[in-house]
């Protein structure tokens, strides 16, 4: 790429482990050229039983040390990885699915945000189009209605609240 012209050799290039793996393991074994611009991509869906498992449960608290533990390694790990390779994280995809829990919900992104802007990590909700998906509904945007279906994870996700 670097080779091909143009501004590519200074264009920021993402790469990511295995299916854009957020484990330390799968992150670890990444052989990363030297280069000052690249980004690392990681998709980081926890706690799973509460974000993605649509039978799991629907109560997440950031008053309860069970609850934020699991994202407290997770963002340890991948500070720990961006710190020995130098290079910056993108979470490319997270997000909870919508089981009705929409307090949970924001408490869980609150949470999640806060540990990625004091990590410095860049990240991107996954919306996959409400309402075309509701038995796995991560959006947040009502495109059909042009409107914001879930203002406070909005206002979240920006800085807003």
């Amino acid at each position: 790429v670097r080779a091909t012209g143009g501004g590519n050799s200074t264009r920021y290039l993402m790469i990511d482990a295995y299916a854009s793996g957020d484990d330390p393991v799968q992150l670890n074994a990444l052989e990363i050229p030297q280069d000052n611009h690249l980004l690392l991509s990681v998709h980081a869906y926890e706690p799973y039983q509460f974000v993605q498992n649509k039978e799991g449960t629907t109560h997440w608290s950031s008053e309860n040390a069970e609850d934020t533990g699991e994202l407290d390694e997770i963002f340890a790990g991948l500070q720990n990885v961006s710190r020995s390779f130098e290079i910056p994280i993108v979470i490319t995809e997270f997000g909870a699915l919508d089981k009705g829990n929409e307090k949970d919900r924001e408490d869980w992104c609150r949470y999640y945000v806060r540990k990625a802007r004091a990590a410095g990590f860049s990240y991107i909700w996954w919306d996959n189009n409400y309402p075309a998906a509701p038995k796995e509904c991560f959006s947040i945007l009502d495109r059909q209605n042009n409107k914001v279906a879930y203002p406070e994870l909005a206002d979240i996700l920006t800085g807003k609240n």
